[in-house]
């Protein structure tokens, strides 16, 4: 059932490759060389949708069951998994901040691209954290019945918590972000 923890790691990526794209654009806002801004909106989109609706979701139910195989663990998972309202709240406020640009808002270039690279820094740093202290012990000290239950409780989730109608929306913006790294 490490599959799970495959589709996670293929997420962190994917955020690897957008961050490539985001570091771009961010580059050029901070130079005046004209970002692209419609690619900065989508990027900030996503980043503020499909962690939050899709990705996250599924890494706190595995954190809740390894926490209980690896106790001696569970302070640095617990730490990483509230770094996800974090994440959340810079991300949205990043898209915040693209949304008013777009709306010919006038703010201090310095403080946006402030702003983008504190998120990039620590979306960085906690995609290389979780990796270490939530994949690799998942897939040495999770067993065959943990990951059934997993899998269980991330199928209930979907059935109760998912807002469909926003996973499409997000989901769409990859297929768009994937097509124009492929340009």
């Amino acid at each position: 059932m490490t599959a799970l923890i495959e589709n996670l790691e293929a997420d962190h990526k994917r955020f690897r490759r957008y961050l490539v794209l985001f570091n771009e654009e961010v580059r050029n806002l901070a130079q005046s060389d004209g970002p692209d801004y419609v690619l900065l909106n989508q990027i900030a989109t996503y980043f503020a949708g499909y962690p939050d609706e899709l990705h996250h979701k599924e890494e706190d139910i595995i954190y809740a069951r390894l926490a209980t195989k690896a106790r001696s663990r569970s302070v640095e998972l617990r730490n990483l998994q509230q770094q996800h309202v974090e994440l959340s709240h810079r991300a949205n406020h990043f898209s915040d901040i693209v949304s008013m640009i777009l709306n010919n808002e006038q703010l201090p270039i310095d403080k946006v691209v402030e702003e983008s690279l504190a998120y990039r820094n620590i979306l960085t740093a906690h995609m290389s954290g979780e990796e270490e202290t939530l994949f690799r012990p998942a897939r040495s000290l999770l067993n065959q019945d943990d990951w059934w239950d997993i899998e269980q409780a991330i199928s209930d989730l979907y059935a109760e918590e998912i807002n469909y109608e926003k996973a499409r929306s997000v989901l769409a913006i990859e297929t768009s972000l994937d097509k124009y790294l492929k340009t």
